[in-house]
Formats: structure tokens, C-alpha cells, sequence
């Protein structure tokens, strides 16, 4: 559940939290699959990251007022295009933590 009040405060008092939860896993723990098909921990974040990313275009657009359409996006194809393993630590991932807040 999500708890009442400012969400931008919310989700910035969160991202301590996070950050140290995700700092504190070593690259194998973040890169392992708990099932054959399934997305490692640095997968999802990396997922994560191009979705904020997709959609603070799309809000920009329309909050434009954008005519034209926009592109659709395939979570799954975006994911089995971008190696995962790059980065040195999930921290290192670029974005975890760099707009929550920040607007």
C-alpha cells in the first residue's frame, strides 16, 4: 500500500532505503535469475529506469500538448537488447536515484 501525503516525498524518503539495499548486493547476487527466463535484480532496475525514462517523455508531451503520436514501448524488447551484466554493482547502474525528488 501506498501510504498517504506528498508522493515525491514519499518516494524520495524511500531511495535511501533502496539504495542501500541495492549497494549491498554483490554483482553475482544481482545478476542472478531465480528462474530460467526470469530478469535479475540489475534487469528489473534497468527496466525500471527506461520505463521513468519513456514515460517522463510522454508526460512532457502531453502536458505539451504533443499532436503527434507517440511511440509504444516493449518493456521485453528494450530489456533483451541491453546486457545487464555492464555495470559494476547495481548502484552503478545509471539513474537509480537521479530524478526521484529532483523536479
Amino acid at each position: 500500500m501506498v501510504p498517504d501525503g506528498d508522493i515525491l516525498a514519499i518516494l524520495a524518503d524511500q531511495m535511501p532505503a533502496l539504495d542501500d539495499t541495492l549497494g549491498s548486493l554483490s554483482d553475482e547476487e544481482a545478476l542472478r535469475r531465480f528462474a530460467p527466463g526470469e530478469w535479475s535484480i540489475k534487469e528489473v532496475v534497468d527496466h525500471l529506469i527506461d520505463a521513468e525514462r519513456i514515460f517522463s517523455y510522454r508526460l512532457l508531451a502531453v502536458s505539451r500538448g504533443e499532436q503527434a503520436s507517440l511511440l509504444g514501448f516493449d518493456g521485453r524488447r528494450v530489456a533483451s537488447q541491453v546486457p545487464a551484466g555492464r555495470h559494476t554493482g547495481v548502484r552503478a547502474v545509471p539513474g537509480v536515484g537521479d530524478t526521484v525528488g529532483c523536479r
